[in-house]
């Protein structure tokens, strides 16, 4: 079976394998974004403060704020808020509502309903019903009353 040629085998460390998911070739690096910026906002105060001009305090406020602003704001705000609402309300409220209420509700309400009702009635009511009327009609009135009479 000949391989076929691709870009993804010519990287290097690559061992002829189909390329991943997005998910999966970035990994856990929007994960780590919101640390990373935070841990840089933290170095940016540091080399703020180390650094001795006429007007220091002025850089070390200003630092300061930026600092604040940007990591309350994105850090917690952006990211904790729009990531945890955003992944807890769409994700699990729509996958355990799509898929509890619509697959078990669905399936099980029309696996037991359908399929059970179905099969019962049929089984039971028809199979039997017919066997019995079969049985009893056809064997004892054909066979005793038409036998017997007839014969």
């Amino acid at each position: 079976m000949v391989q076929k040629k691709s870009l993804w085998n010519l990287l290097p460390g690559s061992v002829n394998v189909a390329p991943k998911s997005l998910f999966a070739r970035v990994g856990i690096a929007p994960l780590l974004l919101p640390p990373l910026i935070l841990i840089i906002f933290i170095i940016f105060i540091i080399v703020c403060a180390i650094r001795r001009r006429p007007n220091s305090n002025y850089a070390i406020q200003t630092c300061q704020k930026w600092f604040w602003c940007y990591s309350w704001c994105y850090f917690w705000l952006c990211y904790w808020l729009c990531y945890w609402l955003c992944y807890w309300l769409c994700y699990w409220l729509c996958y355990w509502l799509c898929y509890w209420l619509c697959y078990w509700l669905c399936y099980w309400l029309c696996y037991w309903l359908c399929y059970w009702l179905c099969y019962w009635l049929y089984h039971w009511l028809c199979y039997w019903l017919y066997n019995w009327l079969y049985h009893w009609l056809y064997h004892w009135l054909y066979h005793w009353l038409c036998y017997w009479l007839c014969y």
